[in-house]
């Protein structure tokens, strides 16, 4: 005999809450974009910060430039996949 809850759907094959806790191949990989665009823009706020303090105000606004063309991709991914797991029920 089990010791579940019958009445808990979470273990239940087919459930729609089983099939929303998988991830499906497309939002694994937009995933796995946005974390690696999040990860340069670590990189280059890192690189922002030391052109600042060293006062090279060239590098400071070229790679301020470089966040910014990087984070409307990231805001594009983050666009792509609240629509994905919106459109298909999968995170």
């Amino acid at each position: 005999m089990s010791d579940r809850d019958p009445s808990d759907a979470s273990h239940t094959p087919g459930s729609s809450r089983s099939k929303r806790s998988r991830r499906c191949p497309e939002s694994a990989q937009l995933q796995e974009q946005l974390e690696a665009i999040e990860a340069q823009l670590d990189e280059l706020i890192a690189s922002q910060s030391r052109a600042f303090e060293a006062n090279d105000q060239a590098k400071f606004w070229q790679i301020n430039q470089e966040i910014a063309l990087i984070d409307d991709r990231r805001l594009q991914l983050l666009d792509a996949l609240r629509g994905h797991v919106r459109d298909h029920g999968c995170r």
